[in-house]
């Protein structure tokens, strides 16, 4: 049995509402170059909250809300540490 190679993208995220809407076109970019160069592989990419105060995580839900490989938590520690944990 062959199994999928799997590959997720976790992606610390605290006040960055004025990139959110360029960053976000890139990512669904890279999403899409993604599947189709390895179609065989499972991508999930991880955006961590890490405690935005500015609005950034609400805009950059909905500009992404198509995708279903892309999820959302909340980590009250701040830190890109504490987000990859």
């Amino acid at each position: 049995m062959n199994e999928k190679s799997s590959l997720a993208v976790i992606i610390p995220c605290y006040n960055e509402y004025d990139a959110v809407l360029q960053f976000s076109a890139e990512m669904l970019q890279f999403c899409t170059q993604f599947k189709n160069k390895f179609p065989e592989s499972n991508l999930k990419i991880v955006i961590v909250n890490n405690n935005s105060n500015d609005g950034c995580i609400e805009l950059l839900k909905k500009s992404t809300k198509q995708q279903d490989l892309i999820h959302f938590l909340d980590c009250s520690e701040q830190g890109y540490g504490a987000a990859l944990k």
